[in-house]
């Protein structure tokens, strides 16, 4: 069962670790080369030189540590934004998974049988599975008159 927010979040995830790990091995051959660099060690103007380029090295390494924070930070922001408009329902009375199990309509019946929402397939936009026992479920609309609204109301984590 594939969910293009999974893949999207997933995909963003990938570019970031990769980022980040192309950003440490520069790094690091930088730091290589310029201690491999011929006649860096016989004089002390030369070392002055080598300390200035380590310091330049840490402070760029340092720089690089705040931008993958920074990255971290907005991908949490993404998340949580695409997260707006999702509602989570887990508990005993989630039934395990099924093979070919609707998760749409699982969820409408126990939206429906819980607390008397009837939820329409144009008012989600993607639902699936967490877990065995928890589905979360992506609304189209969240105003007013909803039924995100009319869920969020009583809590965005519902238990079953």
């Amino acid at each position: 069962m594939s969910n293009p927010l999974k893949t999207f979040l997933y995909s963003l995830l990938f570019v970031v670790t990769i980022v980040k790990n192309v950003r440490y091995t520069l790094v690091f051959l930088l730091f290589q080369a310029s201690a491999a660099l011929p006649g860096t060690h016989e004089m002390s103007d030369e070392e002055g030189k080598a300390g200035k380029k380590k310091k330049s090295f840490r402070e760029e390494l340092e720089e690089l540590r705040r931008e993958i924070e920074e990255l971290k930070k907005e991908v949490t922001d993404v998340q949580r934004q695409l997260h707006k408009t999702c509602v989570v329902v887990f508990g005993g009375g989630v039934p395990l998974a099924q093979e070919r199990e609707v998760c749409g309509a699982l969820f409408a019946r126990l939206a429906r049988e819980k607390y008397g929402i009837m939820i329409k397939p144009s008012d989600v936009s993607a639902v699936h599975r967490l877990g065995p026992r928890k589905i979360i479920c992506q609304f189209v609309h969240r105003y007013p008159g909803t039924p995100f609204y009319d869920l969020l109301s009583r809590s965005q984590q519902i238990q079953v």
